[in-house]
């Protein structure tokens, strides 16, 4: 919290001392800042659910500022739109991926399993399902998941405790034939 508000106060200072001109030195590209996310900020936090969406928002504050908060509160960051076909509930998919806690402590993965993961979609988590359907194939992104759209109050075993958000990075490689599978 207070880190923002010395952004906020840093950024209004360095607008002072240019003049208030948005007007970049000679030659010189003006930095782009971004800040959508903290348009969701809960700057009084009174319920479990306002923490964690403050939690999501500081890391993607700090990692990818201009991600989109979609309808079902899923923020969601799409680094390659990916050229090939749309997702579809009930679609089988390859897809590389990393899930990690928001302090970027990893939790599983490709890389951990040595190979990629073929799922339907619709056999994950709820905000997994709902992303899938949001992507093509090719595509890269990154999304974090609050505990209701992700493993809720009971958690997955002793991997990830009860109402804990979470951070997924997915690159969909092929939709796969179901038949051939």
């Amino acid at each position: 919290m207070i880190s923002r508000i010395m952004l906020l106060f840093g950024l209004a200072g360095l607008y002072i001392a240019c003049g208030g001109s948005p007007q970049p030195a000679l030659h010189e590209e003006a930095p782009a800042v971004d800040l959508i996310v903290y348009s969701y900020y809960h700057t009084d936090p009174k319920t479990p659910f306002e923490q964690e969406e403050n939690t999501i928002i500081d890391y993607l504050g700090a990692n990818f500022p201009d991600a989109m908060r979609l309808d079902s509160g899923i923020y969601l960051k799409i680094l390659e739109p990916g050229e090939g076909e749309a997702l579809q509930w009930g679609d089988l998919i390859q897809v590389n991926y990393k899930v990690s806690f928001v302090d970027g402590r990893m939790i599983d993965g490709t890389e951990r399993r040595g190979e990629p993961l073929k799922t339907y979609i619709g056999n994950g988590v709820d905000g997994w399902n709902q992303v899938m359907q949001q992507l093509r194939v090719g595509s890269h992104a990154v999304f974090a998941l609050n505990s209701v759209r992700a493993y809720q109050d009971k958690g997955l075993g002793k991997a990830i405790p009860p109402d804990t958000p979470l951070i997924f990075e997915v690159t969909i490689e092929q939709k796969l034939d179901p038949n051939g599978y």
